[in-house]
């Protein structure tokens, strides 16, 4: 958990305790006891104002982490970047993950529909895809609700957990690309799409998902025009085998230390 609650940043037009239910009271509704998770969450907290609404909640990252890799299967969530916490800029986003090797991107846009991937090498601006077999595309099978919700406990639990993951085929390596212009995850034309499982542009307020080959999708949200979306939340996950914070952000440090060595290698042997 942390100590305090940075400072909200707020969406123009965007009232997020509306939105939906809050991570505490789905929580509470669902009959969730957090310590009987099969999982850790670090970085924020059912209270944590500064990141409302989460885009994961405890069900959906119970679901998610049923579906992970043999390499994740006992890893912890650990939220990492947050775009109602810390601002819509990829520049930030990148440098809060840019050593975090197993990632989950969540996306939740202004129809509700709740999307992402699971990414297997750090975000890392490269304008090149990278990543490989073990990354998949997911989405909620359900929009999530607006307003009061009237669902029952084991409906809301049904809708969280409802999930549908999209595997690597195998037919390109286009997993994923962070540049100056966008994020993306996917790649391949395919008749009736731009060939991104998911893009969101460099604003972070918009994007779009269609069929691509890497994974074999479907638009991820059915419940936009022509794929198109707007972002009401972005968040990354690291998933990280540490339980404690300070244990993770300490391995943090030190991996970003190992990268800035190599990089600053590499930046002086071109004059030798």
């Amino acid at each position: 958990t942390v100590d305090a609650d940075p400072p909200t940043t707020e969406l123009t037009g965007v009232s997020p305790q509306s939105r939906h239910t809050s991570w505490a009271d789905r929580m509470l509704r669902t009959g969730i006891n957090p310590d009987l998770l099969p999982f850790v969450i670090l970085g924020t907290h059912k209270d944590d104002k500064s990141c409302k609404p989460h885009v994961l909640s405890p069900p959906l990252m119970d679901a998610l982490h049923s579906q992970l890799p043999h390499s994740c299967s006992d890893a912890n969530f650990w939220l990492r970047y947050s775009l109602v916490r810390d601002g819509a800029s990829i520049e930030t986003l990148a440098n809060k993950v840019s050593t975090s090797r197993y990632t989950i991107l969540a996306i939740e846009t202004m129809d509700g529909d709740v999307f992402g991937s699971f990414n297997s090498q750090p975000w890392q601006k490269t304008d090149k895809y990278v990543g490989g077999g073990q990354s998949f595309l997911w989405r909620m099978k359900k929009q999530r609700s607006f307003g009061a919700n009237s669902e029952s406990i084991e409906a809301e639990a049904d809708r969280e957990s409802d999930i549908e993951v999209f595997h690597w085929t195998g037919e390109n390596d286009l997993c994923q690309l962070m540049s100056d212009a966008r994020i993306a995850v996917g790649g391949g034309l395919v008749v009736g799409g731009d060939g991104f499982g998911l893009v969101i542009e460099d604003d972070l307020s918009r994007g779009s998902s269609s069929s691509c080959v890497t994974y074999g999708n479907p638009c991820l949200c059915p419940g936009s025009e022509n794929g198109r979306f707007e972002v009401a939340n972005v968040e990354i996950w690291s998933m990280t085998s540490f339980l404690l914070l300070a244990d993770a952000e300490r391995s943090e440090r030190n991996a970003k230390i190992i990268q800035d060595n190599i990089a600053a290698e590499g930046a002086w042997s071109n004059y030798f």
